[in-house]
């Protein structure tokens, strides 16, 4: 293998080492194999062009053509997919499914970068140089999911590194004695193994010295005197759009059914929408709410992991809670909050229990309830100045069939969870006057905050108290558990209906067909209308790649990848068969008598894959008859190399050079002349077609 070829094996090495820090992003592994076939054949086309006589500049373009027929295929038809793969990578967590799109433009992106590594290592000399282009596809998920992102993935990246380092210093320094060699193998293992030690020791020092950063629902806090709650819907648009699927609660109920978990209530609306209230934090137990009498209590065990919190995740209505630290609750909105020193971080890694009163009215129930007082002087009620007049004739439209509060409700959630809405990330946070304005009248088009504010708002202005709340969706089963993500946080509303209290609805496209735990749900999971089982466009992950329709050509582009592998294989085959044939020759430990045998067989096919003949006689005649036709440092060696063989077979001791080195020796000072000949003997090296005998 020529030096070039070697290095090129190495940064392909190093480069599949740095595409394994995409893991965490996606499930679909094929972006690793279509990126090792391609780099493959481009090694290989570089290779055949150098064999057949090509200069190295043309053999490097040569390694191009895999690639840019690839890229050729997928050119006609770019500017629609790229739109359509990003808006899959947009409306996607991670880890993705599968998708053709995101499939073949990882392969193409990182097929560039192995060009950029080559053209840099092999081009301009620069090894060195390399690192920082490596390191990009670690840092991909290091700042899309620096949580999830794991050191041990870039691992693999300094260990590629370093064997690029280490293979461009060896190709300088090849040629030698052996033990001149075996010396600078040594010292080239030292050094990388050294290295690479020292690296990962300073940088895991240097790493716990960081201070580190948690993420969770955080607010302003004011230690001296009154408690400064912090508001949980500032990170709700944080965590809604976060593209990590990272489990942050784990709860097993004792029902086994899911549950939406509370963080707090936001019961105030102003200008700026609908927030916190000042209140009285009181001690545990929790006095029984407002309900109806056959509603039952349920025990639930909760364990929080990454997510720091003031607020204690719990399900609705808690009644008593089992935790470690100092926990108080607001007696308007029943969330549980902590106080103390450490109050901000106070759910980190916290496993606590739950016995919760479950109230779960069936539609039936609502349908028939009228609207309620939950005493609070009107504030649930109370709807600011500067809400457009538009909305209360709007509302009436709405509920004009409708008898009762319960029904008005149901009216008013079915509209939100019509057709006539969507669900999308892509707009401006909160819920202030003009963002619901502009919500329910014209664009129609929001996230969660968004719906849970819209339906709060329309309650109102039909007489039915309301508020929003910030917490998590139910999550997902896994066994007798269910697991919560960190994208997973959510706002619903409640309203208050008389006879049952504040009862959950959940407005939300899609959250409803997500969240449903059981076969009878809540208000907040009642089917009011036929697409309350939508699915919004960010809350789920789009269908994975066999419905994408870039399938075709993914299929297309592995066709031709597998017909240039072949083709590349076919013409790489007697080249490869002739590079394990001197392996097997020079590699291997044999008794001295041998090993001079194996170094004269290959210094004869060295000689017939330069185009020369091979005389017949005793090696001293061979390397004799050879001379006028070498040059004088490839005859010098020659005769060194047989003169050395002889003394192995008729000396009356072995002697005290090793042939396997004196080949080698021989081999480099023929090299001009290995590299001189053409045609295709250059493919197919004249040794393995004509094999002499004596």
């Amino acid at each position: 293998m020529r030096p070039a070829e070697r290095l090129q094996v190495a940064l392909a090495v190093a480069l599949l080492a740095s595409a394994l820090a995409l893991v965490p992003l996606t499930q679909d592994r094929s972006y690793l194999w279509l990126t090792a076939g391609l780099v493959g054949c481009s090694i290989v086309f570089s290779s055949i062009a150098r064999r057949l006589g090509a200069p190295d500049l043309v053999a490097r373009l040569v390694g191009l053509v895999p690639g840019l027929v690839v890229l050729g295929l997928v050119l006609p038809r770019f500017a629609k997919l790229l739109p359509e793969t990003a808006e899959y990578i947009r409306e996607s967590w991670a880890p993705m499914s599968p998708h053709d799109g995101v499939a073949l433009l990882s392969t193409l992106l990182l097929w560039v970068l192995y060009v950029v590594v080559e053209a840099t290592t092999v081009g301009l000399a620069r090894p060195g140089w390399t690192f920082p282009v490596l390191v990009v596809p670690y840092l991909v998920p290091a700042f899309v999911l620096p949580a999830e992102t794991s050191a041990a993935l870039f691992v693999p990246i300094a260990l590629g590194y370093l064997g690029v380092l280490a293979t461009a210093t060896y190709n300088r320094h090849r040629v030698g004695s052996a033990p001149l060699v075996a010396g600078l193998r040594r010292g080239i293992a030292f050094s990388t193994v050294l290295a690479a030690v020292l690296a990962l020791a300073v940088t895991s020092v240097v790493a716990a010295l960081l201070p580190v950063r948690t993420g969770g629902v955080l607010g302003n806090t004011d230690d001296a005197g009154p408690v400064q709650l912090g508001d949980p819907s500032l990170d709700l648009r944080s965590n809604v759009t976060s593209t990590s699927n990272k489990v942050i609660i784990t709860y097993t109920p004792d029902d086994g059914d899911g549950h939406y978990l509370r963080l707090t209530a936001l019961p105030e609306f102003d200008a700026q929408g609908f927030h916190l209230t000042p209140t009285d934090l009181l001690s545990p137990p929790l006095p029984d709410p407002d309900g109806p009498e056959d509603r039952t209590l349920t025990r639930t065990r909760i364990r929080v992991g990454q997510f720091a919190s003031e607020w204690l995740p719990v399900p609705w209505a808690p009644r008593s809670v089992e935790a470690t630290g100092e926990w108080r609750y607001d007696p308007r909105t029943y969330g549980v909050v902590a106080i103390g020193d450490d109050r901000k971080e106070a759910t980190l890694d916290l496993d606590y229990r739950i016995t919760s009163w479950q109230v779960d009215p069936n539609r039936e129930q609502i349908e028939q309830a009228a609207a309620g007082d939950p005493g609070d002087n009107g504030l649930t009620l109370a709807l600011p100045p500067g809400l457009s007049p538009d909305l209360a004739g709007l509302v009436d439209q709405l509920v004009d069939d409708s008898m009762t509060a319960g029904q008005k409700a149901l009216a008013l959630q079915g509209w939100l969870l019509s057709e006539n809405f969507r669900y999308s990330t892509q707009v401006p946070s909160g819920s202030s006057l003009d963002t619901l304005n502009n919500f329910l009248l014209f664009d129609r088009t929001g996230y969660c905050e968004q719906f849970a504010g819209g339906l709060a708002t329309l309650a109102r202005l039909a007489g039915i108290p309301s508020r929003v709340v910030v917490g998590f969706l139910p999550g997902t089963r896994k066994g007798e558990d269910w697991e919560v993500s960190v994208r997973q946080m959510h706002a619903w509303t409640e309203l208050y209906l008389d006879g049952l209290g504040w009862v959950q609805f959940d407005a939300t496209p899609g959250a409803g067909s997500q969240a449903s735990p059981s076969p009878t749900p809540t208000p907040s999971r009642t089917s009011a209308s036929p697409s309350a089982s939508a699915t919004p466009t960010a809350t789920q992950s789009p269908g994975a790649g066999g419905s994408s329709p870039w399938g075709r050509w993914l299929g297309i582009a592995g066709v031709v990848l597998a017909w240039l592998a072949g083709v590349a294989a076919l013409l790489a085959a007697p080249q490869l068969v002739r590079a394990g044939l001197r392996a097997r020759r020079l590699g291997v430990a044999r008794p001295p008598a041998r090993a001079a045998a194996a170094a004269w067989d290959e210094a004869r096919d060295s000689v017939l894959d330069a185009g020369l003949p091979w005389p017949g006689g005793t090696p001293r005649q061979v390397a004799a008859a050879l001379a006028p036709l070498l040059d004088p440092a490839a005859a010098t060696e020659l005769e060194a190399l047989a003169a050395l063989v002889d003394l192995v077979h008729y000396g009356p001791e072995p002697a005290g050079d090793d042939p396997v080195a004196a080949v080698r020796r021989f081999r480099a000072a023929l090299g001009g002349r290995l590299r001189d000949h053409h045609g295709w003997h250059r493919l197919v090296p004249r040794s393995l077609l004509r094999w002499p005998r004596g």
